[in-house]
């Protein structure tokens, strides 16, 4: 009788006092988006260890359908595990694209990787959306900004790793596509430099220095190469990554001492005041 009564008094006490609900949280979906392969392109495929280590299938695909042996799969690995809270590893995906070091190449990277998150979207009603990208591969994912087609996922985190800051995509830092942009970096980097830009708009810029053509009004200077910062008014937060020692190279950003530390990295530049100067993190 007591247990009757007991059920009865809190099946009519949940009734008129239904319990407050909270929605859960949205899903933390990664994506990782690797740079051009200037090196990898010349390990020829009758080498099938090495080869299948630095090359797999284009496109969007879950960490787990990578090769076990594949150099982004252990990078990715290596994020999410020392990085459970803003990079789980259910939710981290691989894009592959062809890294071939062109601007034309990175656009139609952009378009591949523009329907692999239409999927996403259509596949997760809520979600948190991180995009993780290493040298060019963070000029693929401006290149999203410049698609001419609706784009119906968001983009909460963009995180740009030794990316090459080009004249043809350095404003698309801009678009509210990007919600938060972090742009880590080192002084040291020569890779992240070396790519050259607007050789053929350089010409014309100098030709346009000895005539008075109308079509030189809408010129302007293009450096030769890559530059390691965006524009100051823009909303990406640089960091300099240094070790105890000295700033890392480019290669280094793919190693365990950067990335058992990036989610750290992102916790200390929450409380950072990017306006008064740059954040500096030693791993």
């Amino acid at each position: 009788m007591t247990v009757f009564f007991t059920y009865f008094y809190k099946e009519v006490f949940m009734f008129f006092f239904p319990p407050s609900f909270t929605p859960p949280p949205p899903t933390k979906i990664t994506v990782f988006i690797h740079g051009t392969h200037r090196f990898a392109q010349l390990i020829p495929k009758a080498i099938k260890p090495l080869y299948s280590r630095f090359h797999d299938s284009p496109g969007l695909k879950h960490l787990s359908q990578a090769p076990r042996n594949y150099c982004y799969r252990r990078f990715l690995e290596s994020i999410a595990r020392y990085g459970k809270n803003y990079f789980p590893r259910e939710h981290c995906y691989l894009f592959g694209w062809s890294g071939i070091l062109s601007h034309e190449a990175r656009v139609q990277a952009a378009y591949d990787l523009h329907k692999g998150l239409i999927e996403i979207h259509e596949k997760y009603k809520s979600y948190e959306l991180t995009l993780l990208t290493h040298s060019h591969g963070g000029n693929v994912v401006l290149n999203l900004a410049g698609l001419d087609c609706e784009k119906p996922y968001h983009i909460d985190r963009l995180i740009l790793i030794a990316c090459p800051v080009q004249e043809v995509t350095k404003n698309f830092v801009y678009d509210p596509l990007f919600k938060e942009i972090y742009a880590p970096y080192s002084k040291w980097d020569s890779f992240q430099i070396l790519d050259p830009q607007g050789a053929v708009p350089r010409r014309r810029y100098i030709r346009c220095m000895f005539t008075e053509s109308a079509r030189c009004t809408n010129l302007h200077f293009i450096p030769l190469f890559s530059e390691r910062h965006f524009s100051a008014d823009s909303k990406v937060k640089h960091i300099s990554i240094k070790s105890f020692f000295r700033p890392l190279s480019h290669i280094e950003f793919l190693f365990l001492s950067f990335t058992k530390k990036l989610e750290n990295i992102l916790i200390k530049a929450k409380d950072h005041d990017f306006s008064i100067k740059e954040m500096e993190y030693k791993v």
